[in-house]
């Protein structure tokens, strides 16, 4: 189930204005926010996650990401397949550091991304812990239920990851 256009405008604004929220992704449900490290603290210490560990960037659209990568024919072959996947890669913008993209597959999702930018989103759960998929759970995580765009159950794995960087490296 997509989300409703209520819903997107909401979660834009919410996103837009530097708040964390609870979405469903391509894969399953995940804590999101604006692509700035304030975010990434804000939500490594909602999970009890070291301040500094790395989150996934979703995005949309390759402009969004090209002063971060050097986008190839074989990277966009990684981003474009069917199975959802996280690929991290070697950052142009900085120098021996790595970051994890995942481009989103899901039209609502899409048309997030496309008002807000690049954000990031990581499972809904604390540090060592199972992901999340019930309403309920979430409210352990975010206390403020507006934060919590829940649509249904969600049965699907994370994406899987390749790690790119070694790749090209190995070259």
């Amino acid at each position: 189930m997509l989300l409703n256009k209520i819903q997107i405008s909401e979660i834009i604004n919410q996103i837009k204005n530097d708040k964390i929220v609870v979405i469903p992704t391509d894969t399953i449900y995940g804590i999101s926010a604006l692509f700035s490290i304030s975010n990434q603290t804000k939500i490594n210490n909602l999970k009890g996650s070291n301040a500094k560990k790395p989150l996934i960037v979703l995005f949309c659209d390759y402009l969004q990401i090209r002063n971060f990568v050097k986008l190839t024919p074989e990277l966009k072959k990684l981003f474009e397949s069917k199975e959802p996947t996280t690929v991290i890669c070697q950052r142009i913008d900085q120098e021996n550091s790595t970051i994890a993209l995942r481009m989103v597959k899901k039209p609502d999702l899409r048309a997030i991304i496309n008002e807000t930018g690049p954000i990031f989103s990581t499972s809904a759960n604390f540090s060592q812990t199972n992901y999340l998929d019930d309403k309920n759970l979430f409210a352990n995580i975010i206390l403020d239920a507006t934060a919590v765009f829940y649509t249904e159950k969600l049965n699907n794995q994370p994406s899987r990851i390749i790690n790119f960087s070694d790749l090209t490296k190995k070259r």
